[in-house]
């Protein structure tokens, strides 16, 4: 098994903007991480992909197993998150689609800067 160091991407949601630039991740990855700084707004933040170079982009969703009835929920980060910082892991964001995009419920202040660390073959 050969070993491979993580990939550092980078992200930006400018300032008085609620949608990041969006991002290349060049493949599949097994697991996507995304570190997120402390924020000056506070505001959740959905996480989506693009299957088409970035032309369309979706909400990114996860099946929750174990329950009653099968459901999906969207992948989105807390504004507890951004009010404190953090590291989120990106369930299914690696095989989903190459390209990411984050997008706030509200525009922030002074923009927020996002690495995403992607690991795995």
């Amino acid at each position: 098994m050969a070993y491979q160091l993580p990939v550092v991407y980078a992200d930006t949601i400018a300032s008085g903007t609620s949608t990041s630039s969006g991002i290349n991740l060049t493949r599949s990855w097994e697991k996507v991480s995304v570190v997120i700084p402390t924020m000056s707004t506070s505001a959740q933040i959905v996480v989506q992909v693009s299957p088409n170079s970035g032309t369309s982009f979706f909400n990114l969703f996860a099946i929750v197993p174990n329950t009653a009835t099968v459901q999906a929920n969207a992948i989105s980060i807390a504004s507890g998150v951004g009010a404190n910082g953090g590291v989120v892991e990106l369930l299914g964001a690696g095989a989903a689609a190459p390209f990411l995009r984050f997008v706030a419920s509200d525009t922030v202040g002074g923009g927020v800067g996002f690495k995403i660390i992607c690991s795995g073959s």
